[in-house]
C-alpha cells in the first residue's frame, strides 16, 4: 500500500478540481478549499441519509402500531367485547333524517359531518346500547340502519336523553 491514496499522474500539481489552479492539499488531489466543500457534500449527504432512514423507521413503527390497532380491534370484535366498550351514543339532524350514533371520538365523528348536521343530544353508552336504540325505533327507519324520520316518539326520547344526561357543548338543537 503506497502513502498516496491518489496516483500522482491524476494531480498533474493542480487541484483536481475543475478550472481551479491551487496546489493540492497533502495527498488528497484536491486544494484545501475543495477537499474542504467535498467533505461538507458528504457530511450532508450523510446526515440526510440519517434523516431519512429515521422518517422511514417513524413510518415504520406507524404501519405495525396501526397494524396491532387493527389486530386488537378484530379481536375484540371476534370475541364480542367491542360491543361494551364505554363511547358516545349520538342523536345528530341531518335533512329532516336523525342519526342514532356510537363513537368513542365524539370530537372527530361529529367533524366528519357537513356543517349543517345538528348535534340534539348524546348519552353515555356502548355499541350494544347503539343497537338496542335502532332496534327500539327500527318502525321509523329512514334509509340505512342508523338514519330515521324525526316521529314524536324519538324527539320524545331525544328530550328525555337531553334531561337525563350533561350534554355535550356542541348539542346545539
Amino acid at each position: 500500500m503506497t502513502s498516496e491514496p491518489f496516483p500522482s499522474e491524476n494531480r498533474n500539481g493542480h487541484c483536481a478540481s475543475h478550472l481551479c489552479g491551487r496546489s493540492p492539499h497533502g495527498n488528497i488531489p484536491l486544494c484545501e478549499e475543495h477537499a474542504w466543500d467535498v467533505w461538507a457534500e458528504m457530511n450532508a449527504q450523510r446526515e440526510s441519509l440519517a434523516e431519512m432512514a429515521a422518517a422511514e423507521d417513524k413510518r415504520r413503527d406507524w404501519v405495525n402500531e396501526r397494524i396491532a390497532k387493527d389486530k386488537a380491534k378484530m379481536e375484540a370484535r371476534q370475541a364480542g367485547t367491542d360491543r361494551t366498550e364505554p363511547g358516545t351514543i349520538y342523536y345528530l339532524q341531518l335533512h329532516g333524517h336523525v342519526k342514532i350514533g356510537y363513537t368513542t371520538n365524539l370530537a372527530v365523528r361529529i367533524a366528519s359531518y357537513p356543517p349543517m348536521a345538528t348535534l340534539m343530544a348524546t348519552h353515555p353508552g356502548t355499541k350494544r346500547l347503539e343497537a338496542d336504540m335502532h332496534n327500539r325505533f327500527r318502525k321509523c327507519l329512514s334509509h340505512g340502519r342508523e338514519w330515521f324520520y324525526l316521529v314524536p316518539e324519538l324527539e320524545s326520547h331525544i328530550g328525555t336523553v337531553k334531561k337525563q344526561f350533561k350534554q355535550d357543548a356542541r348539542v346545539t338543537a
